[in-house]
């Protein structure tokens, strides 16, 4: 069962129709919204097609698919427009380096495949980079302009259009994993699509039409990710969190429907947090069951390659389902989610070459970092990457700077590439801080001021000297004490 009107395939049938090639590439423009439509202009020297996009929220959610599809070839990739009076399909698939075929195909509602003389076929050349770009910072402009709410538009709250469409032209150009085969790479984008929805710059009115918005995305990342599932599995996904969202959707129509109060307004709005909150845990938990179901049918395990959104390559030196240990084409060893960098989404996508490890010519400082995250030494999975010592703060929000160097940790989580990492290191070697002996103090925090004396940078040496101890005889259950406990005792405030 197709989910989305989204296909990585040539439509079989477009063989058969003669095409109109332009020269250049066409003019590209939205007219709209009005009367629940958006029109999709294609205009150039030699053609002009008008495409109305009805019904918009299906087809919207279609084509930001597609257009993810397009951004991270896994073309050949097309998708259907208009579901009315007409069929018209928009394809894209490379010839060639960067550079795409994009082909608009018209069937009219009386088409039969015997006669191709009844469609309008049109197709170009493009850029890849340059065809995202005005594609995505089209449509960013008319779903961010004044027209598109909810009292002009009067349809439900639409999650694509919070989308990143103007980022669309910055997904780097990667080579194809030969070790992945077209559905497994079909399927991962569907699990990275899953996991990267997320609600971006809207604050609408009124508690009923937020939940409605969040239910309608859920509901979106949980059939991408039973569209991956389908891709690698024979048997059907689970699919008890839909009836869920379903219950909670009517609540959410109740509460606006309740204009004359015949219900009362805060048991109701009660109802429908119940409802929402059921929902949305049993949503994630779903996506998370799929998933993992599905990732040991995947070519995933040490030794691949991953690249992120700014091309960078990583290399996996343990997956543990979605927990991975990655060594970074700059040298960095983080444990990171597949999904996930602290918490924030992360979009990672295979290809066929990255970093080459080698353990034995590691640093004694990424030696020393490396093994503290094999052995899970920090609770938070956080160690620093200047002087290679675990974070042992219990919670993200309280990892602000390294006990040990002073490194801000703050900057690191949820980043994880930062300039200025080594010549940091040198400064830690020489001085024992990250911060050289002249750095103006006035500008640090009280804090920040305490990590400099003398009495706390000799605490500090102390426990470096213990958690080297620890590392040749590792312990999880007894592990030496945090920096900030022994101040506390030196001063009497323990």
């Amino acid at each position: 069962m197709d989910t989305f009107n989204v296909r990585f395939d040539t439509l079989p049938e477009w063989a058969t129709f003669s095409e109109r090639r332009l020269a250049s590439p066409p003019g590209l423009s939205l007219v709209g919204p009005e009367a629940g439509q958006i029109n999709l202009v294609i205009a150039g020297s030699a053609v002009s097609a008008l495409v109305t996009l009805s019904d918009v929220h299906p087809p919207l959610a279609d084509v930001w698919l597609w257009s993810l599809a397009v951004a991270w070839g896994l073309g050949p990739a097309a998708v259907r427009l208009d579901g009315r009076s007409e069929a018209v399909y928009l394809l894209a698939h490379p010839v060639a380096q960067d550079v795409l075929s994009l082909e608009l195909l018209r069937l009219p509602a009386h088409h039969a495949s015997s006669d191709p003389l009844s469609a309008q076929r049109v197709g170009w050349l493009e850029p890849r980079t340059n065809f995202l770009r005005r594609w995505g910072r089209m449509w960013c402009n008319l779903l961010t302009g004044p027209f598109f709410d909810r009292r002009q538009w009067g349809i439900d709250p639409e999650p694509m259009r919070g989308m990143p469409w103007n980022e669309l032209g910055d997904a780097p150009a990667l080579e194809e994993a030969p070790t992945w085969s077209r559905a497994q790479r079909i399927a991962w984008f569907y699990f990275l699509v899953a996991y990267h929805l997320r609600s971006r710059n809207h604050f609408p009115e009124g508690p009923a039409y937020w939940r409605q918005r969040e239910l309608s995305l859920i509901r979106f990342s949980l059939l991408a990710a039973q569209a991956g599932w389908r891709q690698l599995r024979a048997d059907a996904p689970p699919e008890k969190a839909l009836q869920l969202i379903d219950e909670a959707e009517q609540v959410v129509r109740r509460v606006q429907a309740n204009i004359d109060g015949s219900e009362e307004p805060n048991q109701l709005e009660r109802e429908l947090g119940r409802a929402y909150f059921e929902a949305i845990r049993a949503t994630l938990h779903e996506i998370a069951d799929i998933v993992a179901a599905c990732l040991p049918l995947l070519p995933i395990g040490p030794g691949s390659f991953f690249a992120d959104k700014q091309a960078r390559r990583a290399v996996i030196l343990r997956a543990d389902g979605r927990e991975w240990l990655l060594y970074w084409d700059d040298r960095l060893i983080r444990k990171e989610g597949a999904f996930h960098l602290d918490r924030l989404p992360a979009w990672r996508w295979p290809v066929a070459t990255g970093p080459c490890f080698d353990r034995n010519a590691l640093d004694p400082i990424d030696a020393r970092l490396l093994r503290f995250l094999e052995l899970n030494a920090s609770p938070i999975d956080v160690v620093c990457p200047v002087c290679g010592y675990p974070c042992m703060d219990d919670d993200w929000m309280e990892a602000e700077y390294c006990e040990f160097c002073g490194f801000a940790l703050y900057k690191y989580v949820g980043n994880g590439h930062l300039p200025g990492i080594r010549q940091y290191r040198k400064n830690f070697l020489r001085w024992g801080d990250v911060l050289p002996p002249g750095f103006p103090r006035r500008k640090l925090g009280r804090w920040r001021k305490v990590m400099l004396t003398k009495a706390y940078r000799q605490l500090a040496r102390e426990a470096m000297i213990e958690w080297d101890a620890w590392l040749k005889h590792p312990d999880p259950d007894h592990k030496p004490e945090e920096v900030w406990r022994r101040w506390n005792r030196l001063q009497g405030l323990a």
